[in-house]
């Protein structure tokens, strides 16, 4: 189990079939079979494909890798993964990349090994939050709209939101006002990550909710 931003997940995952391939060393297909299944949502229909893929007899010499993301995954596509995490086939490698360990049911995250990603430098997302701020307002729109097709840019933008509001509240020399406003920002913080974890979220208007703060406009 890979907890954190998708892009660093990906390059976790391909390092590590990078360092099985060398260990390895075969006259067989170097690479291996590695399998993507990314989207919003993973329902059973896309498990039994996972599996039917599983089974079916592979000629590379570090067997084959599955890579799956979802923000969710059904009740009977966990169960489904669950049995086949707990008897894989032979040399096959399962990786499940979730945003937060509560995306998945405590049945499967027992059977999986936790790597837990370094999120981005704090130095970073503070400065990607004052080139936001220093936006105009017309700008800022049409950055949401474009974040509201991107599940790791929202991540982004929603942690340099939290980084800054942090920075405020814990920064002695900022007035009551400005405090206040970071208080504010951390609350819509907390309801702006609880509206993205449901099913049926609208991204563009939580990302818009949650710049209506005067540490953003």
């Amino acid at each position: 189990m890979l907890v954190g931003y998708l892009t660093k997940a990906l390059d976790v995952a391909h390092k590590i079939k990078e360092s099985l391939a060398e260990e390895k060393k075969s006259s067989e297909a170097p690479d291996g079979d590695f399998l993507e299944l990314i989207g919003d949502s993973i329902g059973i229909d896309d498990v039994r494909e996972i599996i039917r893929k599983a089974y079916l007899k592979t000629y590379s010499a570090i067997g084959r890798i599955f890579f799956i993301d979802a923000e969710f995954i059904t009740q009977e596509a966990s169960n489904a993964l669950l049995k086949i995490t707990e008897e894989p086939p032979e040399n096959t490698i399962f990786f499940i990349r979730v945003p937060s360990e509560d995306k998945l049911i405590n049945t499967l995250k027992s059977r999986l090994v936790k790597i837990i990603l370094p999120p981005d430098d704090p130095a970073e997302l503070l400065e990607y939050f004052s080139d936001f701020k220093n936006k105009s307002y017309i700008k800022k729109m049409e950055y949401i709209k474009k974040m509201a097709g991107d599940k790791e840019a929202q991540e982004k933008f929603i942690s340099a939101c939290e980084v800054y509001a942090d920075n405020i509240m814990k920064n002695g020399k900022n007035n009551d006002q400005e405090i206040q406003l970071a208080a504010d920002l951390i609350e819509r913080i907390m309801l702006s990550r609880r509206l993205m974890a449901e099913p049926a979220s609208y991204p563009k208007a939580i990302l818009e909710y949650l710049i209506i703060n005067k540490l953003l406009i």
